[in-house]
């Protein structure tokens, strides 16, 4: 196959590959003795889900819960690691590049774990701008073009949406705060599930996007 007709993907972390914000507000809620519940987390915003909390605890909160071990061993999603792994190892795709909004010093502490939970997976990790409108930096559909990315796999409408206007494929992985988004086409079991440049597909998990019965999006080539 022609190097030049093999997939580059772009894999978005949180809520892709591990259930982030799940595990900080069980530590959030511990911590501040409060009752957050994660699948009624509608905005992936943390200030906007959790109103009544000042913007200082929950910076202070976030960058305490990046050092703790409980964000260092964060576990894969289901199927995540095998799907990652067999994409990776795939005739057809040439590369899977990390494209994250995380920042400061999460930004090391994303190397470590990736060094010690998913070497050799990823071809580069990247991170664009984060949510913070004050602070400057690379949004994740010009990282993906750089890149020469056909595909993005992400939870956020907003990242697909800067992808898809890019002539970049959107994978959207459901999520509550994007559930009632239509989409262009959902995940058919019975494949095949073709996807083209610009367009965006709605799977449910990573046995949808890569798995061994080659009905998975990233299973065949984008057209």
């Amino acid at each position: 196959m022609n190097a030049k007709s093999k997939l580059h993907v772009a894999v978005d972390l949180d809520e892709v590959v591990v259930d982030c914000h799940r595990f900080f507000i069980e530590y959030y809620n511990a911590r501040h003795h409060t009752n957050f519940d994660p699948d009624g987390m509608t905005s992936y915003n943390y200030k906007h889900f959790m109103k009544d909390q000042s913007t200082e605890k929950i910076d202070t909160t976030l960058n305490d819960f990046y050092q703790t071990p409980m964000f260092r061993d964060l576990p894969f999603r289901e199927h995540a690691l095998e799907g990652l792994r067999a994409a990776s190892q795939a005739p057809h795709i040439a590369g899977l590049h990390v494209v994250t909004a995380r920042g400061g010093i999460a930004i090391p502490k994303t190397f470590e774990w990736i060094e010690q939970r998913a070497a050799g997976i990823f071809r580069s990790i990247n991170f664009s701008k984060p949510f913070d409108p004050n602070i400057s930096g690379k949004n994740k559909g010009v990282i993906c073009e750089e890149l020469g990315c056909n595909a993005l796999i992400d939870d956020s409408i907003g990242n697909i949406t800067e992808c898809t206007s890019r002539g970049i494929a959107g994978i959207l992985v459901t999520q509550p705060w994007n559930i009632s988004h239509p989409t262009t086409k959902k995940y058919n079991p019975s494949g095949p599930n073709p996807l083209s440049p610009a367009e965006t597909i709605r799977v449910n998990g990573w046995s949808e996007i890569y798995n061994p019965h080659g009905t998975g999006i990233l299973n065949q080539k984008i057209v």
